[in-house]
């Protein structure tokens, strides 16, 4: 942790230094956890991308491991191992599947990467299992998800079109090193979806299997293309829906169809969730941005913040979010928060407040700025961040950065208990 710096984070895992966005590549693996993110280690600038590792035996205390990923000169992601994930090979070997970057321009393949299964480390090659298909509609592919469906495992990679739209492409990847393009499993024209899904380009697709063991759960990240030619990243969306088979001539052979869909996150800086699928239960990791201008994060020397992993379920047809019940364990003194009055807590705290309406802000003697106020079940705050969970709707994350001399406080018209948190890592 970086010295007399009250905005870094104490109870969510990340380096001391440098930049941290996507998280990428989580693993469950012979007992132990395995995050991997998008990071630069040398400022808190997004630049030639490398894939950082955190592990855990626990989900909750973690240790920084050796990178995993970085990009090679003369090769297919020379500028930058971008978004992707893990999977296990034919042999039953992790591998990884990213979007390798050629190029200021953002020129993606599809690359993969096997694991050693003598050294346990990744080999070197890395094996261009797909390339921009020769649609002349697309104009942008990145971000590959595997997943198994009907005995068959399948790759979808987020695109942007022509026309400005976003949209999904459909890879059978039966030989993992070498995918076949079947054409697009979605698009922005689906009229289910009624424009929920409009943006320039769909980022960072996951496709995991709901609790109800029939629906689907699709998640996008929206990036828009701004009219100054900058780009806003938007939001995450989700839809559930069904994945099914079909056999028209001439169409891609399966089809998501949505059913209902909804923002993932009500707070501005969630974005690029992961999803991990697990028998009987599903979880997603989101990158918390910064919300301070880049010169104050260049001062600072890090950027960004992963979350905590949160339990993804449908409800009447909605995804429903909370966090682990691992991260409990970061919990040590309960901190009393006596009813109707002003409460100060530690820069890292876990609330619940059963709930009741509270109001938490950031205060030096009596003047307090007001950083999220509503009902909730779980608040938690750790530095510069707020991970709110209604028991009802959306989630919302926000980052709020303390000033000198301000204290984390809450106020609460019901009863609520809360407990310091502990450091997530050494």
């Amino acid at each position: 942790m970086p010295v007399n710096d009250r905005s870094f984070p104490i109870a969510h895992p990340r380096p001391a230094r440098g930049w941290v966005n996507d998280p990428n590549g989580l693993l469950l693996h012979e007992g132990r956890w395995h995050l991997y993110f998008q990071h630069n280690l040398e400022s808190a600038e997004h630049h030639r991308i490398v894939w950082g590792h955190l592990s855990s035996a626990d989900l909750a205390h973690w240790r920084e491991e050796p990178v995993a990923l970085e990009p090679q000169d003369g090769g297919d992601d020379e500028f930058g191992c971008w978004s992707g994930v893990s999977t296990l090979d034919d042999d039953g070997h992790p591998a990884f599947v990213y979007s390798g970057v050629l190029d200021p321009e953002g020129r993606s393949t599809a690359l993969v990467v096997h694991r050693d299964p003598e050294t346990l480390g990744y080999t070197g090659a890395r094996i261009p299992a797909a390339r921009m298909p020769e649609d002349p509609e697309v104009i942008a592919m990145r971000d590959p998800f595997v997943f198994t469906f009907a005995g068959r495992r399948w790759v979808i990679q987020g695109a942007g079109l022509a026309n400005g739209s976003g949209a999904l492409l459909l890879f059978d990847a039966t030989d993992l090193d070498s995918w076949s393009y079947e054409g697009r499993l979605l698009d922005a024209k689906d009229p289910a979806l009624d424009g929920a899904l409009h943006a320039s380009i769909w980022e960072c697709p996951q496709l995991v299997p709901a609790d109800d063991g029939e629906s689907w759960i699709l998640l996008i990240s929206r990036w828009i293309l701004r009219p100054d030619g900058g780009a806003d990243l938007l939001d995450t969306v989700w839809a559930v829906g069904t994945l099914e088979e079909r056999s028209a001539e001439g169409r891609p052979p399966l089809a998501f169809v949505p059913n209902t869909s909804g923002r993932l996150d009500a707070g501005d800086s969630f974005y690029a969730p992961q999803a991990l699928a697990l028998p009987g239960r599903n979880l997603l990791w989101g990158w918390a941005r910064e919300s301070r201008p880049q010169e104050e994060a260049d001062q600072a020397g890090w950027s960004g913040v992963l979350t905590w992993p949160r339990e993804v379920s449908v409800r009447d047809g909605r995804v429903h979010t909370e966090p682990a019940r691992e991260c409990s364990q970061l919990r040590t003194g309960e901190v009393a928060v006596p009813s109707s009055r002003w409460t100060e807590l530690p820069d890292a705290t876990d609330i619940e407040a059963a709930a009741s309406h509270m109001v938490v802000a950031l205060a030096e003697g009596d003047r307090r700025r007001v950083v999220w106020e509503g009902t909730a079940d779980r608040v938690v705050i750790d530095a510069s961040l707020l991970e709110v969970f209604p028991a009802t709707g959306m989630p919302v994350t926000l980052r709020a950065y303390p000033a000198d001399g301000e204290r984390w406080t809450v106020f609460s018209d019901g009863d609520v208990r809360a407990w310091e948190l502990g450091p997530s890592m050494p």
